[in-house]
């Protein structure tokens, strides 16, 4: 039985380091900010999306924390949240491009947006189902270092 400790790979670093920021603690501010921001009758967010945000946000910070510790579970609540939150920002952008409400100058930001979103969550899914490094990590993380 080997019991040398393992070393977190540098992809779970990053991975879970972008998802803590990135899909967590910034999605949560922008959430509050187009909530509580404006005036009443001018909110920008209703209550329910507000509550819908904040539990995508801390389920992503609760399993980026959980998996950047190595448990198997919170590699797989990972890459389903991270589907589900850049699948939103795609929909999103899709919809308000599709909508007519963005003006046609603008019109590249949304595509890239919405591309750089498919791409992000593509990379993250891919690492964390695919890359031996991360599948090795994560079967033994009880002897992590």
């Amino acid at each position: 039985m080997d019991t040398k400790p393992v070393k977190r790979p540098k992809g779970v670093w990053i991975v879970t380091i972008w998802m803590f920021l990135f899909a967590g603690l910034l999605p949560i501010a922008a959430a509050l900010f187009m909530y509580f921001g404006p005036p009443e009758e001018e909110r920008i967010m209703s209550a329910s999306g507000l509550a819908v945000s904040l539990s995508i946000a801390l389920a992503m910070i609760v399993s980026a924390v959980c998996a950047w510790l190595g448990h198997g579970w919170a590699r797989f609540a990972l890459i389903a949240l991270a589907v589900i939150h850049y699948g939103l920002i795609a929909h999103n952008l899709y919809s308000m491009g599709q909508s007519g409400a963005v003006p046609e100058s603008k019109m590249m930001f949304v595509w890239t947006r919405m591309a750089r979103s498919l791409i992000t969550m593509t990379v993250v899914v891919l690492y964390l189902l695919l890359n031996r490094n991360a599948k090795d990590f994560f079967r033994d993380y009880r002897r992590v270092a």
